[in-house]
């Protein structure tokens, strides 16, 4: 299994917040991402595989992104 195919949960989320320009994502979304991944299976390392974290991550958004996270800097 290669480095890229697995992160950990707190990489996956810098990887995400990376995305955003000056904007963090809100507690309740992390949560909400946390609780999906509840009973998901890793890897020894505590990494997960990308296609898990993906999922749950896309499960858990917001109908509307900005309930997600605050407004992107331009």
């Amino acid at each position: 299994m290669t480095s890229e195919k697995t992160l950990t949960i707190s990489s996956f989320i810098k990887l995400k917040t990376s995305e955003l320009s000056n904007a963090q994502y809100y507690n309740e979304r992390i949560d909400r991402f946390m609780e999906a991944l509840e009973g998901v299976s890793h890897w020894d390392n505590g990494e997960y595989d990308l296609s898990d974290l993906e999922k749950a991550w896309n499960d858990t958004a917001s109908k509307m992104p900005y309930d997600d996270h605050g407004i992107q800097s331009v």
